[in-house]
């Protein structure tokens, strides 16, 4: 196995626990749209670090690339809210797991990874595996399948993003490219304050350690997956394990949910063995990205 897969695997854990603290933070009255807000500064804070221990002189002739890579993660956040926002949550997540056959299109098309044979199935197995962990039925209205839609944009949008980097961070210090990145997604976000309901200073005290947690435990964890992608440039096999964050989501909140008042596996049996076959995927998908970088 080669050694910079365990990059990805962290960041997947990572994200797993931050979820779960993000869910507590909105149940505790956060806010969508506060959230995003201010887990984007937390991002820009934490991006900023490396590009400071780093310290490379900015090639501002590369500018435009991580601007465009900041306006792609910024649109596929918008996408995902909207997503919610129309649909269901239950719905928008498992669709989640399309952004890893997004990812090697994209990189096939323009040519910035080659995608092996067994990319593609860990790819497809991943896509699967995702969108069993998280399905629940679907009713067959105008507003679910405008959801649908908004939620694969999102992917797109993120895969996008993901390419870019691999391609293109490089060029101006992988570093460096991702603090401009969340510098640009940090401005476009301020977009969205008008929007709030109410102010920041009106977030529940009870949400803000959970706010805090949450949004530090997301950027580290992003920190980690995107600086790998910049400069060991494996999107797709790094989206497969990466995925499996889903699997990371079910066993933490089967051992520690009940501290955070996380309840979601009590869905029934159908839920159940729908889960455990999307993990047993996972795992397969992962195993199989696994082996072929070692063979």
């Amino acid at each position: 196995m080669q050694s910079y897969y365990l990059w990805p695997l962290l960041a997947a854990v990572i994200y797993a626990l931050a979820a779960i603290l993000a869910k507590r933070a909105l149940a505790e009255g956060c806010g969508v749209l506060r959230f995003t807000v201010l887990c984007n500064a937390v991002f820009f804070i934490f991006f900023l670090i490396p590009a400071a221990i780093v310290w490379q002189p900015v090639h501002w002739g590369q500018i435009g690339w991580p601007i465009l890579g900041g306006l792609l993660f910024f649109l596929g956040q918008i996408l995902t809210v909207a997503a919610i926002r129309v649909g269901d949550v239950s719905v928008q997540s498992p669709l989640m797991g399309s952004k890893v056959i997004f990812v090697a299109l994209i990189s096939l098309g323009t040519g910035a990874e080659s995608v092996v044979s067994g990319v593609w199935l860990g790819a497809s197995l991943t896509a699967g595996a995702v969108f069993l962990l998280g399905y629940s039925s679907w009713d067959s209205s105008r507003r679910t399948w405008i959801g649908v839609g908004l939620a694969l944009a999102s992917s797109l949008a993120f895969a996008a993003s993901d390419v870019l980097t691999i391609a293109k961070a490089s060029g101006s210090g992988v570093e460096n490219y991702l603090a401009i990145v969340m510098g640009v997604q940090l401005l476009l976000s301020l977009v969205l304050i008008p929007l709030f309901k109410d102010k920041v200073r009106g977030i529940p005290r009870n949400a803000w350690a959970w706010l805090a947690a949450a949004g530090g435990l997301m950027a580290l964890q992003a920190v980690i997956l995107n600086i790998a992608l910049g400069h060991f440039k494996h999107a797709t096999s790094f989206n497969v394990i990466y995925g499996s964050r889903g699997l990371w989501s079910i066993l933490l909140i089967w051992s520690i949910g009940h501290m955070v008042g996380n309840s979601e596996l009590q869905g029934g049996r159908n839920v159940l063995i729908r889960r455990v076959i999307g993990a047993t995927l996972l795992l397969v998908a992962v195993f199989i990205i696994l082996t072929d970088s070692a063979s």
